[in-house]
């Protein structure tokens, strides 16, 4: 942004009156640097910004205008000394980039897991794996109960606590009593093997996570390394696509 800054008055190598249309550009880019500065709180260079943009009328020099962007550029440098960036790795940069696409499915059918599936990648792609594993446990938690409620399920164990407040041991539990209970009805046809297979194949995967990682996430037992998180990130995906190709999340408050 600077060095176009700096391209608009040719580098400081001329002198005399800065022509409009120069000026225009000028007071344009420095608009949009402000925003920049004001995103990374750099307070000195939106002060020094805001008195340029004072002094930058319709006739201006170059000598004066080289003079005021070398001190703004040491400005922004200075401050930018005391700021710490993290850098993303392309290939996790792009899993970012890709929620929209890899969680389509997903986030139509379970809306309210939308922060959870974005925090949980955005901290795989820091390096942050315990907390991508965090993260995608409460991405699957909206699956667990949704699960729950589409089986009727409402208030869960011997105390009958409503299902929003159980936790996840109790709900499985629950649920393995009702898919007993459904390949014990009576009756045998497609659609009943069908909805069988799906309950079962979801309540399986549900136990793994349980088992695998949300224990252990739940209790400090230990941190993760980036591929655990990947793959738990990755299992958690493919247990809510299990449930959104037949079901949605559950209604708010329920």
């Amino acid at each position: 942004m600077f060095q176009q800054l700096w391209a608009v008055i040719d580098g400081s190598k001329k002198v005399g009156p800065v022509p409009e249309s120069s000026l225009s550009n000028l007071r344009e880019m420095a608009a949009d640097l402000r925003v920049c500065c004001e995103a990374l709180e750099l307070d000195a260079a939106i002060e020094r910004i805001e008195i340029h943009l004072d002094l930058w009328p319709k006739t201006a020099k170059y000598e004066t205008l080289s003079v005021q962007l070398r001190v703004l550029c040491e400005t922004i440098e200075g401050q930018l000394h005391r700021r710490q960036f993290a850098f993303i790795p392309l290939d996790k940069a792009k899993l970012i980039e890709k929620i929209p696409i890899d969680w389509r499915l997903v986030l139509e059918k379970f809306s309210r897991a939308q922060t959870d599936i974005q925090a949980a990648t955005e901290c795989y792609a820091l390096d942050c794996n315990t907390a991508a594993v965090f993260h995608s446990m409460r991405i699957a938690e909206h699956g667990l109960r949704a699960l729950a409620w589409r089986l009727g399920l409402r208030q869960i164990g011997k105390q009958k606590y409503p299902l929003e407040y159980a936790e996840w041991g109790a709900i499985l539990n629950a649920l393995r009593g009702k898919l007993n209970a459904l390949q014990q009805s009576p009756g045998r046809n497609n659609r009943k093997a069908e909805e069988t297979k799906f309950y079962a194949d979801a309540s399986s995967h549900a136990n793994y996570l349980n088992e695998i990682w949300r224990k252990e996430v739940s209790h400090a037992r230990g941190p993760y390394n980036a591929p655990e998180a990947l793959n738990a990130l990755t299992r958690t995906r493919q247990f809510m696509e299990l449930l959104a190709q037949r079901m949605k999340e559950r209604p708010i408050g329920r």
